[in-house]
């Protein structure tokens, strides 16, 4: 037991020097950086299809204010052109509420800009997080299809550049 908890206290101060390198490393966040920070979390989460709309879907709250701040900051989307979708089990239909308060809360909108939330029937497995997991949220813009072609150019320009031999 001693050598499993002093295993744990050398990973915990790996887990905080990491931190503190991180944290030297990444002192700000420029315009330009959260343009690319952003054109990476489209390519890998966004939709890309020429017949779907805009949107970025992930159930990592992080993402999400990150991906609305991008779209605001570079793209100048308006708050009132979000349109949040939650996909969920059916498991959680008695918490369709908590759930739209929370993403509502996290993203600063208001719950009148949810459309209707899509449960999946997902069967009856019972999971450990059920209260305090909210879903995958799909962060669409209303009205992007503009603003989705111009990501796409950029993000096929970017793999252009990528794949470019030196």
């Amino acid at each position: 037991m001693l050598g499993a908890e002093s295993n744990r206290q050398k990973r915990i101060l790996r887990l905080i020097s990491a931190k503190e390198d991180a944290e030297k490393e990444i002192s700000a966040l420029s315009k330009k950086d959260l343009f690319y920070l952003g054109l990476g979390l489209y390519w890998g989460e966004g939709s890309k299809s020429m017949n779907s709309s805009l949107s970025v879907a992930n159930s990592d709250p992080r993402v999400l204010i990150l991906m609305k701040r991008w779209l605001a900051d570079c793209f100048d989307v308006e708050d009132y052109r979000f349109a949040p979708r939650v996909f969920i089990s059916d498991l959680h239909t008695d918490r369709e509420e908590a759930i739209t308060a929370f993403w509502s809360d996290t993203l600063s909108l208001p719950k009148s800009q949810f459309r209707k939330m899509v449960f999946l029937d997902k069967g009856k497995k019972i999971y450990e997080n059920h209260e305090v997991y909210y879903g995958v949220l799909a962060l669409g813009v209303s009205k992007g299809g503009d603003i989705r072609n111009r990501i796409l150019a950029q993000i096929g320009r970017a793999s252009e550049l990528a794949n470019t031999p030196v």
